[in-house]
């Protein structure tokens, strides 16, 4: 990455971060409360997916195991990549096979709602929060010190997962300072592309030739046994499956709860259940990986 780049993404994933947080709502307390355990088995079940498709990868194209698992795990795509790079992964390979599942998602999901008719009773009113400069700048402000502590405590992600959680410890305790704009939101998912593309390697594609068709099946296995987990959460609680299949969806939590808006479906809930996988994606993949590692060795 360039030098504008590299300083360009921690403001970029403080945006997202903050923003996806303000979906954490009473509501959404309420939802993780009364579903949490079958919140948490979707989490689970969808890292259990990511941990057998990393292995498949890994034997599929030769590429080593801590490449592959991150390249499956879908726990953001920018975020793996760190993670990835932090671990002595290939990032171009994490980078690609993120970048190719989360394409297919976004392109086949919501056709596959709107069509199959799955969508029905999952309805939720959206969550409008009106734009305010000044409090909008505190907010962020408050927002980056959650950054910063995650950052000196050396947790994962902290420029993600810090805004992410003191946003949503905010909209929980139903405070809410503002909005961010629309415009400003898809500039910094813009942003977080480019970023994301510029570790796209020429070496890298010359080296593996047949990767891209191979990470392709890959997402495919993902996006499949993802939505089997899905279906069987919908039978264990009664929640509607274009809802289940959203928040289960292995894409990154900024796509999947923007297509449940876009779809009119329970964004509270959605949230719900990308925030408990992105934090066990976050959290726990890297000890997950060291462990893997430990038992192999």
């Amino acid at each position: 990455m360039t030098g504008v780049q590299t300083c360009a993404l921690p403001i970029c994933q403080l945006f997202i971060g903050t923003g996806v947080g303000l979906y954490f709502t009473p509501a959404v307390l309420t939802a993780l409360v009364a579903q949490s355990w079958v919140i948490v088995l979707g989490g689970v079940l969808i890292m259990a997916v990511a941990a057998i498709g990393g292995r498949l990868l890994a034997a599929a194209s030769g590429i080593d195991k801590t490449t592959c698992f991150f390249a499956t795990v879908p726990g953001g795509a920018a975020e793996m990549t760190v993670l990835a790079a932090r671990y002595g992964g290939i990032v171009p390979a994490v980078a690609v096979a993120q970048a190719i599942r989360v394409a297919m998602l976004v392109l086949i999901l919501p056709a596959i709602v709107t069509f199959s008719g799955v969508a029905a009773g999952a309805r939720e009113p959206p969550l409008n929060i009106p734009f305010a400069l000044g409090p909008f700048f505190l907010m962020m402000a408050i927002t980056a010190v959650g950054a910063i502590v995650f950052q000196k405590l050396r947790l994962q992600n902290p420029w993600t997962m810090g805004p992410l959680l003191t946003s949503a410890a905010l909209a929980v305790c139903e405070i809410q300072f503002s909005g961010i704009p629309r415009e400003l939101s898809n500039l910094a998912q813009m942003m977080l592309g480019s970023a994301l593309g510029s570790r796209f390697e020429r070496e890298f594609f010359l080296r593996y030739r047949l990767f891209i068709p191979i990470a392709l099946i890959n997402g495919t296995y993902v996006i499949l046994a993802s939505g089997a987990v899905a279906a069987v959460v919908a039978w264990l609680s009664g929640i509607p499956l274009a809802t289940t299949l959203t928040g289960c969806g292995p894409g990154g939590i900024a796509e999947m709860t923007i297509t449940a808006k876009a779809l009119g479906l329970a964004v509270a809930t959605v949230t719900a259940f990308q925030l408990v996988r992105i934090v066990l994606a976050n959290f726990g993949a890297a000890r997950s990986e060291e462990h893997t590692s430990e038992l192999q060795s």
